[in-house]
């Protein structure tokens, strides 16, 4: 055989395996009927070609060789992700707590960290054209090919945000009415106003979620205080926030409302936030590249889940040693880390997160530093002690709130009170006021420490030992949005009442080393 026979070889070939689709809609009846013709056009052309070629042979032996030919594959056009650009953020100032006994303070953090600016995986695969065409009986299919495994959207890239059920507060939070939206965070309220979008909730979720990655007994203690996430809206301020609302009066001097929307929680103050515009990324978010929500729940983690179960004290020690020597040693001159050990945690937090800004030099607030792998070799000590304390399992500062993406794993445990912890904090419901009478002090054997917090706005409270024959001793005033410290001892009852009229509001044992008794 001739290269004249195995050019019409080709050619028919091509003509047999032409794709031909099929279906009942006009334009592609007519599209396959002028696929037809073509088909039958190139078989005319082949055989004119071949008849050509049978007049006689190239002498060049390259020329005689005619290959052959690719049928090219079906292209999909690449997705465009919107993914914005991040830019530098602004000062963010927060509320945290500074005494041993978490006594609430103005202190402000600020956060600015970015988001890695990694695009989602679409994930689609090119679309199957179906076809009636037979597949021509010399070609023999290959027999040591797999088929490839369908894995559905790629998991790089920020995951789709949980989607949850938004519902109005359980009554026995006790909340505000301004809360009208809630979401359960395994034990932990998050909660905003009727302004705001439920994506919020979501994606506060998610952060909350993945910091608190493997840290059940951190989370119990959390619970125990009755500490919650809230959202500000994007056209709210501080102060509308009912935990905040006396911000102006309690640290006059302040204009609160413009200093920032990301605050840790207190004892007195029970709420962590962020705003609506940065945690869905608004443009003109002032903390535009990084989630404040992390700097934030690292405040509140610390304060309340760390400090509350065994071994909290010794973490506590180690911090503020920490924090010590790395100023002695010059790091973090010029950073808002170096403000204090508080600051120095959460700033080292959001970095172990990669969800920090960086600057060259330092401008105040950061220096080079805002990744897991540059903590690791700049402060070894903070990101040892970090590390003891969070889980390494690397996640995205954000989800999306288009669910445009691969699917998250929750990592919350679904019974949070199912492991046995060990804690250091205890919070105490009263025992019925009918006891008044029948309850008195006995022995003074065993030390202990009794925190009476007032979250109340408008309440003022007055705080009575009840001696050892179960009079009442007045010991302490408690006015709105304050605490007290008493040192007394474990056998050694205490009774709270109204100020006004003095009715019992309830009586309180020690527990702990250190208990506390809310009203709220």
């Amino acid at each position: 055989m001739g290269p004249w026979y195995q050019l019409v070889r080709n050619l028919t070939s091509v003509y047999g395996n032409w794709p031909t689709p099929v279906g009942n809609d006009y334009s592609i009846r007519r599209r396959v009927l002028l696929g037809d013709m073509m088909k039958q056009s190139v078989f005319v052309l082949g055989l004119v070609l071949a008849l050509v070629a049978c007049s006689g042979e190239s002498k060049d032996p390259a020329a005689n060789d005619a290959g052959a030919m690719d049928v090219p594959d079906d292209v999909v056009d690449p997705v465009d992700t919107g993914a914005a650009d991040v830019s530098p953020s602004d000062v963010i100032p927060e509320v945290s707590d500074t005494s041993e006994e978490d006594a609430a303070t103005g202190d402000s953090t600020q956060s600015d960290s970015g988001s890695d600016g990694s695009e989602a995986d679409s994930g689609l695969e090119p679309e199957t054209v179906a076809t009636d065409v037979e597949e021509p009986t010399d070609v023999e299919e290959p027999t040591d090919v797999e088929e490839p495994e369908d894995t559905g959207a790629s998991q790089e890239g920020e995951p789709a945000c949980p989607m949850m059920t938004v519902q109005a507060p359980l009554e026995h939070l006790n909340l505000d009415p301004f809360y009208t939206k809630f979401v359960d965070g395994g034990g932990i309220p998050i909660v905003t106003s009727s302004d705001v979008p439920d994506q919020t909730l979501e994606v506060a979720y998610y952060v909350l979620a993945n910091m608190l990655n493997g840290r059940v007994c951190e989370r119990q203690a959390m619970i125990a205080s009755g500490v919650r996430i809230g959202i500000i809206g994007v056209d709210q301020v501080m102060s509308m926030m009912p935990e905040y609302s006396d911000m102006y009066e309690a640290f006059p001097g302040v204009d609160w409302d413009t200093r920032g929307k990301g605050f840790g929680a207190t004892l007195v103050r029970p709420l962590t936030t962020n705003s609506e515009e940065n945690l869905l990324r608004y443009e003109g978010d002032p903390w535009t590249g990084e989630n404040i929500l992390i700097h934030e729940l690292a405040h509140t983690y610390f304060e309340f889940g760390v400090r509350g179960v065994a071994g909290g004290a010794e973490y506590q020690a180690r911090l503020d040693q920490a924090y010590a020597d790395a100023m002695a040693s010059g790091l973090w001159a010029n950073t808002y880390a170096a403000t204090n050990s508080a600051e120095y945690w959460a700033e080292g937090v959001q970095s172990w997160f990669n969800n920090n800004l960086e600057s060259f030099p330092a401008d105040g607030i950061h220096n080079h530093v805002n990744t897991r792998a540059e903590l690791e070799a700049y402060d070894p000590v903070l990101a040892q002690l970090i590390s003891e304390l969070f889980s390494a399992e690397p996640w995205t500062p954000y989800c999306d709130p288009t669910y445009d993406s691969w699917g998250w794993v929750d990592p919350t445990p679904s019974n949070t009170g199912s492991t046995q912890c060990d804690f250091r904090y205890s919070y105490r419901d009263p025992l019925d006021c009918s006891y008044e009478g029948s309850v008195s002090s006995n022995g003074a054997d065993e030390a202990a420490t009794y925190v009476f917090v007032n979250r109340t706005y408008d309440e003022a409270y007055k705080i009575y030992w009840l001696d050892y024959e179960g009079n009442r001793v007045f010991y302490h005033s408690l006015a709105p949005r304050t605490q007290a410290n008493l040192s007394t001892f474990s056998t050694h009852p205490w009774l709270v009442a109204d100020e006004t009229d003095e009715s019992c509001v309830g009586i309180y044992f020690p527990e702990t080393d250190t208990t506390h008794a809310i009203m709220e």
